[in-house]
């Protein structure tokens, strides 16, 4: 009777083993593939900064300038400005990793990519603004002088983004204050054709 008990407790205790190692086992591997499934799901990201009103497609879907998350892969991103050529940029999105697609458009270069360097330049131009002109005519006066300012900041013109905000006395930006506007920024290290920029009439300056 004795052994007949001993057998059932010694079964039971090697059930109980084989289940807590079964157990032990499971949550190894458990463990083990949620980092690798983690990793398998990662998104890849597209930062987007264009100029304002520039119009960027992907797969048929319009983006403005943000950042997204899409799924690792091949993409090509179409951007449209007004009447110009539309033209096509091929990306790859790679997983948890941020791929930046920075455009300008100039008269003179036409569409260029910026490298992240050259974006980081473009924001440091607030290290030298808020920039003042005054343009006069001869004999200069109050009513012929058109006192300028030049800052970089988010104004409802700019459409969320930051722009070059210029403001004057005069109705509307002249050429004379135009030229003037891009020599003092050539003179600090900086081309006006690289931003977006808005005129904001300030008769009070």
């Amino acid at each position: 009777m004795v052994q007949g008990t001993n057998n059932v407790d010694y079964f039971y205790q090697k059930l109980a083993l084989i289940c807590i190692g079964g157990l032990v086992l499971a949550m190894t591997i458990f463990l083990g593939l949620v980092p690798l499934i983690s990793h398998l799901n990662k998104p890849a990201y597209l930062d987007i900064l264009v100029p304002i009103g520039t119009t960027v497609k992907i797969n048929g879907q319009e983006y403005n300038s943000a950042v997204y998350e899409f799924e690792p892969g091949d993409y090509q991103a179409t951007v449209t400005l007004g009447n110009l050529e539309p033209k096509t940029y091929d990306l790859k999105l790679n997983k948890n990793e941020t791929t930046g697609l920075y455009l300008t458009w100039s008269e003179n270069g036409g569409w260029k990519q910026l490298t992240a360097e050259e974006l980081a330049h473009k924001h440091e131009i607030k290290k030298i603004l808020p920039l003042y002109l005054s343009i006069c005519g001869t004999p200069a006066k109050r009513t012929n002088c058109d006192a300028i300012s030049i800052n970089y900041d988010r104004v409802p013109e700019c459409k969320g983004q930051e722009c070059i905000v210029i403001d004057g006395r005069r109705a509307e930006l002249t050429d004379e204050a135009l030229t003037a506007i891009r020599d003092k920024l050539s003179e600090n290290g900086y081309n006006l054709d690289d931003y977006q920029y808005v005129y904001v009439q300030n008769e009070n300056r």
